[in-house]
């Protein structure tokens, strides 16, 4: 409820402002807006008071399908892009809305009692904070930091001296590599729970680890300056003080 409406609220506004979208209409987003809320209540006054009533399984799939309705409308709002060439950010949308399905899929099993075991439900649970959540955060991350940093370093010198574009900014190799060792690191890990292999799960690990390292060292090399510049500005304030 709160994490995901946030998410898929916010998803909207930057995908539209990140890809140049416009003209898309909002008929499909409030039917996803109204459908999940009323899918999300029904599922938990069905789990407090019928845990094993045939109305959870029923709003479980409501939520699902409100689930491929926020996909669906996302995909259709991305047909209207002005920046055709997809970048690193959109692949982590990519994935973070292949991870929301896949939640959702997880879920509707586990409720129904069509789960293989109980590490299915740590698989759902990591669909959905690993994948959606975690490559939908990443991935804005590389246009969010940039922005910041761009503003904060060059933004009194618009017009008066060149000044990099934001893309400029984010080492692009890093950032593709640090997604290739989440994607292949996470879907290692969703497999390894799924089968109840440990060693795929910690070799799935290892390389999300890797991942996760590659995107800190990149995100750093775009906060660094600004706190390095900042506290040159204040040392620069106590002296002249």
């Amino acid at each position: 409820g709160w994490l995901g409406l946030t998410l898929m609220g916010v998803s909207y506004k930057l995908t539209e402002l990140f890809a140049l979208a416009h003209g898309h209409g909002r008929a499909l987003t409030f039917a996803n807006l109204g459908l999940w809320n009323v899918a999300l209540l029904g599922l938990t006054l069905s789990l407090l008071f019928e845990p094993g009533a045939w109305l959870v399984t029923a709003f479980a799939g409501l939520l699902a399908i409100a689930a491929v309705l926020h996909v669906v409308d996302i995909a259709l709002l991305l047909r209207t892009r002005r920046r055709r060439k997809l970048t690193v950010e959109q692949w982590h949308t990519f994935v973070s809305l292949g991870s929301l399905l896949a939640a959702a899929a997880l879920g509707l099993l586990l409720v129904s009692g069509h789960a293989a075991g109980r590490n299915w439900v740590v698989a759902y649970g990591y669909a959905a904070l690993a994948g959606w959540f975690g490559f939908a955060i990443v991935g804005k991350s590389y246009k969010i930091l940039p922005f910041l940093s761009w503003l904060h370093r060059f933004n009194g010198v618009v017009g008066r001296q060149p000044v990099p574009l934001l893309s400029e900014l984010v080492d692009q190799r890093l950032a593709w590599s640090s997604f290739g060792l989440l994607l292949v690191g996470f879907a290692g890990v969703l497999a390894g729970l799924l089968i109840a292999d440990a060693t795929v799960v910690r070799a799935g690990g290892a390389l999300y680890a890797g991942g996760a390292l590659v995107f800190a060292i990149n995100a750093a090399r775009l906060v660094l300056p600004l706190a390095l510049s900042r506290r040159s500005q204040l040392v620069s304030h106590e002296m002249t003080g």
